[in-house]
């Protein structure tokens, strides 16, 4: 979407002052890590943002589930709007009842209860397009905004009238559709048509991210789509002297004798074919004493995972841990010997330079975006191959050449991943020539 030269005439003068009110969405924010790395980033950039820039006015759309957490990050130009009170207004009141009526599983409307599949799946999303707008007109009235910048993909309130960012992460649901319900699946779709539909600018993760973006949308230019790196490898203390290791002997572990693995316990993150490969590894060397540490929130797919280590045998050898504050992560990260991802997609994959930067050798998927996150300064491997996974173990505890050789290389290509101030300049850039055509 272009957006006009008349529609930005009443923004020229706090322009010209370089001031600049950006609202975001952060209403699909979720408790805890949930939303993976995607919630680290965005907080952390729109912190990083706020300072470097402080004639920025940003607003952050919150929620009843998220407000109180995100309250912390209240700055001088940072405030929080609690879009629960809009659900509150008469209108708002009277949408949701009905749609609550319509998608209610239970619901005795004869005539609602048997309506065809598809014809049910275009009343909704008319219904959310109403929904949607109302709340984005009232939302308009409480703000003259500049731009509406929304990190985690769906334009939900592009009827503020008001150029628009959105970030894509990736596009998993089109290469693995299998691992969403049909409903996931839909919702994921239309989320990229509307992006498509209604964001001035795209940002992308990687060029991976970018070329698959244009790959499923054609009528996309190529200045449509810009990528910005996640610049955050140093976000985490690389202080190895830290004396507090309890965790460690909790997880019944030994410095240096396990590899670490973090990532929510998600179907494309790929244990199950890690998990049968460590099992291969060990199989072939059975005096070895390394383990396996995997890291990530609870989940019903978590709880099945534990059973599968149990129906293996592993269970002494592999640990799933629970969701870990910052230090404790920290913690088993400088400890570890390594770090592992066997990731079957990822658009960027944040927790390989973490490892780079906290000097440890990485082991990782040859698909997706991490050969151009990782390049040489990684150990690759096939991740649908668990025999692949397992030479590739076998080779990083064989070989401590290798793994010091890793580490040299880590530190170098990390490097172009670790200035989080240039990672907010490059956004704030977009959200100048976005807003102001500057």
């Amino acid at each position: 979407m272009i957006f006009s030269t008349s529609k930005k005439s009443n923004k020229i003068e706090r322009f010209k002052e370089k001031h600049m009110r950006v609202l975001v969405d952060l209403t699909p924010i979720l408790p805890g890590g949930e939303n993976g790395g995607a919630k680290i980033m965005t907080l952390r950039l729109i912190k990083t943002m706020a300072k470097l820039e402080p004639k920025f006015h940003f607003t952050l759309l919150t929620n009843n589930l998220n407000h109180s957490e995100i309250s912390k990050y209240r700055t001088k130009n940072i405030s929080l709007y609690n879009t629960s009170e809009v659900k509150k207004k008469p209108v708002m009141s009277l949408l949701k009842n009905i749609i609550n009526v319509v998608f209610n599983k239970n619901t005795n409307n004869i005539i609602l209860k048997h309506l065809p599949k598809r014809v049910k799946e275009k009343l909704r999303n008319y219904l959310f397009q109403i929904k949607s707008y109302f709340e984005s007109r009232i939302l308009s009235n409480e703000f003259n905004a500049d731009l509406l910048f929304c990190p985690f993909t769906a334009p939900f309130y592009h009827h503020l009238n008001i150029p628009i960012v959105s970030i894509v992460y990736d596009l998993q649901f089109f290469y693995y559709p299998f691992f969403f319900t049909p409903e996931q699946y839909q919702e994921r779709k239309q989320t990229f048509i509307d992006t498509t539909k209604h964001s001035d600018k795209i940002i992308s993760i990687s060029e991976f991210v970018k070329e698959t973006i244009h790959e499923k949308n054609k009528e996309l230019k190529d200045e449509d789509v810009k990528t910005i790196y996640i610049r955050m490898g140093k976000r985490l203390n690389r202080d190895l002297t830290i004396r507090n290791k309890s965790i460690l002997n909790n997880l019944n572990l030994t410095n240096s004798e396990y590899l670490i693995y973090p990532a929510n316990f998600w179907k494309h993150k790929n244990h199950l074919l890690l998990f049968t490969a460590f099992n291969l590894f060990k199989a072939k060397n059975p005096s070895s004493t390394l383990k396996l540490v995997c890291t990530g929130a609870d989940s019903p797919y978590k709880t099945f995972l534990y059973e599968v280590v149990y129906r293996i045998g592993l269970q002494n050898k592999v640990i799933l841990t629970k969701y870990l504050k910052e230090k404790e992560f920290q913690i088993l990260l400088n400890n570890s010997k390594g770090l592992i991802f066997p990731s079957l997609y990822e658009g960027f994959g944040m927790p390989v330079i973490e490892g780079m930067v906290a000097r440890k050798p990485i082991l990782c998927s040859n698909t997706t975006s991490l050969p151009e996150i990782a390049g040489d300064a990684a150990i690759l491997f096939n991740p649908k191959n668990p025999e692949d996974i397992a030479n590739a173990i076998m080779r990083f505890e064989m070989d401590i050449n290798l793994r010091n050789e890793l580490v040299k290389k880590g530190l170098e290509k990390s490097e172009k991943f670790t200035d989080e101030n240039l990672m907010a300049m490059e956004y704030s850039s977009v959200f100048k020539e976005v807003a102001y055509g500057n």
